[in-house]
Formats: C-alpha cells, sequence, structure tokens
C-alpha cells in the first residue's frame, strides 16, 4: 500500500487549511466577544466545508469529505476530559492512514498567553491522546496562528508553579506544523482496523443515529459511554479517497490574498 506522501499532495492540503484557518480567524476576530468556544465555533464552520471538486490528490484525484460531530458532555461543570476543544482526524483508505490530533485553543495578546498547569496536565492522562495533543493559540491582535505540544508546554512549568506565561512566536507556524504532521515528525498514527483506537473511544461519545462515516476503525453503532466526561468538545472527520479511475477535472484551490 503506498504511503500517504505519495498519494496526497501536502502542498495543496496545507493551502486549503491556511485559507480555512484565515477565514475562521477573520471571523472571529470581526465580532464580540472573542471567546475561545466562539474560536471553535468559526473553525469547525469553516473546515469541514470544501468545494466540490477540491483534488488534493497527487498521482489521480482523490477528493475530502469532512464531517463535524458534537460530542457528549456530562462532566461537571461540562469540562473536558483531557483539555481538548476540538479532535481532528484524517483518514486516507488509500494509503491505511489513520491519524487524530487533539487541540485546546488559546488566545494570546501580542503573542503572550499564560496556560495551567491543570489544563496541560490533563491533555496526558490518557496514553495515546497525550503525544497526540496540542494547543493552538490565535492571537487577538496579529491574527496569527502557532502550534505547540501540550506535553513539551507542561514540561516547562516549574514543579512549584501552577501556571507559566509563554512568548507563542517560539511555537511552530500552522504551515510547519501541517507538514509536521502529515509526515508524521509530530504525533502518532493509528491502525485503522484497531478498534481500541483513540478513534474508536471518541465514536462512543457520538449520537449513533447521527453517526454516518464509514470506516474499518469503528462499529457503525458504537456503544455510549457511561463516562462523565468526554476527549473532545468536537470532532471533525476528513476522509480522502480516490482511484486512478477518478476523472482529473479542473483542480480548485482557494487564493491566499494578502
Amino acid at each position: 500500500m503506498a504511503s500517504v506522501a505519495k498519494l496526497v499532495d501536502f502542498d495543496k492540503v496545507s493551502s486549503l487549511i491556511l485559507s480555512d484557518m484565515k477565514s475562521a480567524v477573520k471571523g472571529w476576530l470581526a465580532g464580540s466577544p472573542t471567546e475561545e468556544i466562539a474560536l471553535l465555533n468559526r473553525i469547525t464552520e469553516k473546515l469541514k466545508k470544501h468545494p466540490a471538486n477540491c483534488d488534493v490528490g497527487i498521482r489521480y484525484r482523490m477528493s475530502a469529505e469532512s464531517k463535524c460531530y458534537i460530542l457528549h458532555r456530562r462532566g461537571p461543570k461540562q469540562s473536558d476530559l483531557y483539555g481538548s476543544d476540538l479532535a481532528l482526524s484524517l483518514y486516507v483508505e488509500n494509503a491505511g492512514f489513520l491519524k487524530t490530533a487533539f487541540f485546546q485553543l488559546k488566545k494570546s495578546k501580542k503573542h503572550k498567553l499564560s496556560l495551567e498547569k491543570k489544563q496541560l496536565s490533563a491533555s496526558q492522562k490518557h496514553p495515546d491522546i497525550g503525544p497526540n495533543s496540542f494547543v493552538i493559540s490565535v492571537d487577538e491582535i496579529r491574527a496569527g496562528i502557532r502550534i505547540y505540544p501540550a506535553l513539551d508546554l507542561l514540561n516547562e512549568i516549574p514543579p512549584s508553579n501552577e501556571s507559566k506565561s509563554y512568548d507563542t512566536t517560539d511555537w511552530w507556524s500552522l504551515t510547519e506544523w501541517i507538514i509536521k504532521w502529515l509526515s508524521c515528525d509530530v504525533g502518532q498514527d493509528s491502525k485503522p482496523n484497531n478498534k481500541a483506537s483513540v478513534e474508536s473511544e471518541l465514536s462512543r461519545y457520538t449520537l449513533s443515529d447521527n453517526f454516518d462515516v464509514t470506516v474499518p476503525w469503528v462499529d457503525q453503532n458504537p456503544e455510549s459511554s457511561d463516562s462523565e466526561l468526554v476527549p473532545a468538545r468536537a470532532w471533525l472527520i476528513t476522509s480522502i479517497a480516490g482511484s486512478e479511475d477518478s476523472p482529473n477535472e479542473d483542480i480548485q484551490l482557494p487564493l491566499l490574498d494578502g
């Protein structure tokens, strides 16, 4: 089976994500208040919508389809189980590639922010989720986006402190993170047929009658979880598929205007 790098054009994927995120941040900053939950709404709105002729394949046409699910939230004060606001899964059927990242959304001001130890520690409670957990910072002044692993940020907090201030210009840019993540330089991928994967765990918190993604890594009628808390507020699943018989139509990519 071909590797994902031989099938999916990382430049095309990066261009789509950068355009979607730029539009999401622009809309978020245009309204008020600029809270993280409003940013999450904007991000999921943009990332789940792609043009009909969106082609991200290298050798032949491969189309991307995204669906978003709001997960059950039953815990005290509606807090998240692993300090995650958004879980993002990418499934490339032709490559047998499955990977999920968990994001905690934070806003910064002039690329400065403070993070609490308990928030970062929560992202490390599950051995399979911890290595795939990241903090996204969106700057409310400069509209810049920076990302960094939650564990690395946690390790920077002195044992006697409960929080720490960060300069997010030291973090990765969104473009840099996308390439690192797709190339598996950061984060861990999953086995598509593993019913004990983090993706299978996420599916237990969806409403079964609304879960309509056909994939080998989850039961189509997942059992509901009895846990009071859930791994994320929202779960975005992007599936990329195609074949050599797929027609090579005109490719539509977003323009990254100034």
